[in-house]
């Protein structure tokens, strides 16, 4: 029950509005977040002034900003994942700042984080081999999980409705070759069938995602960050390293890897300056991590 009312965007917009008639929290900053993971992540970058609330899905974290515009309550910021908006043209609301590429695990792979990780977890000399053959790790992760993004970006078109594209239990080995990195098209349209119960077959998959063409602008809007960790715990067990670890192990390190530097270079940085600048009173990014961020924004 607890649970239940801690995902009502009404009571999440009650909460806020109670605390800003407390003098502690009159003057501190209320930000929305999807999950747990994005609130464990972004607060390390934040101030002491600002509050990070789990609205536990995309669509919570819209209806509370706009319930609390509604009420005329100030100093409130919405961190969404993109995931397909700008391949859609859709614009994120004011009060939103939004992840570089699709959503926080592409993000960070962008960052320096990715070499740190491989450092810890791969070994040096796969790694160097694997890219001397003429692909860098990026651009091996990228091909692989853009079927997987793709398949996404259809869905929210309103094709391919039937697949379940979940990315909590998919199976990466059975299509990603750990040797090359590369996925095999007809074990991952036979795969996504399977996981439907048949009900769009093998072949329409295929068309379907042969058909969309990408300008190479939207490589990480288009793939997702879970799928794209996916195919690197894949990776690590052979091309980059010779470890099999679990999923989370190699999320988790990747998101502790991503330090203030790092952060202070994305947009979504420079967003939530550009946030702070218009909401008077109201601070959301420790003073450190905003000053890195101006000073990179003034070269």
């Amino acid at each position: 029950m607890r649970d239940a009312l801690g995902r009502n965007p009404s009571v999440l917009v009650n909460l806020v509005a109670q605390s800003r008639q407390h003098e502690r929290t009159a003057n501190t900053a209320f930000v929305f977040v999807e999950g747990s993971g994005d609130r464990n992540v972004y607060s390390v970058f934040s101030s002491e002034k600002a509050t990070f609330t789990v609205a536990h899905c995309r669509d919570n974290v819209g209806a509370c900003l706009r319930l609390l515009q509604k009420k005329g309550i100030a100093g409130v910021l919405g961190i969404e994942d993109s995931d397909c908006d700008r391949l859609l043209g859709i614009k994120p609301d004011a009060l939103v700042c939004t992840t570089d590429g699709h959503d926080l695990e592409a993000m960070i792979l962008q960052s320096g984080a990715l070499e740190k990780v491989l450092s810890e977890l791969g070994d040096s000399d796969r790694v160097q081999q694997f890219e001397e053959g003429g692909r860098s790790v990026r651009e091996a992760l990228l091909d692989a999980a853009r079927p997987l993004g793709i398949a996404k970006y259809l869905k929210a078109q309103g094709r391919l409705k039937g697949l379940n594209i979940s990315s909590k239990d998919l199976a990466y080995e059975r299509f990603i070759d750990a040797s090359t990195v590369r996925v095999d098209v007809e074990r991952f349209c036979g795969y996504m069938s399977e996981r439907c119960d048949g009900r769009v077959g093998p072949d329409e998959i295929s068309q379907e995602i042969q058909a969309v063409e990408l300008d190479g602008t939207g490589e990480w809007d288009i793939c997702r960050g879970h799928d794209l960790v996916g195919v690197l715990t894949v990776a690590l067990s052979s091309a980059f390293g010779t470890k099999r670890l679990p999923h989370f192990v190699v999320e988790q390190d990747l998101r502790l890897a991503f330090d203030s530097l790092a952060f202070a270079r994305t947009g979504l940085c420079a967003g939530m300056v550009d946030w702070e600048s218009s909401q008077t009173g109201f601070t959301v990014l420790h003073d450190d991590v905003k000053a890195v961020a101006t000073a990179l924004r003034e070269k």
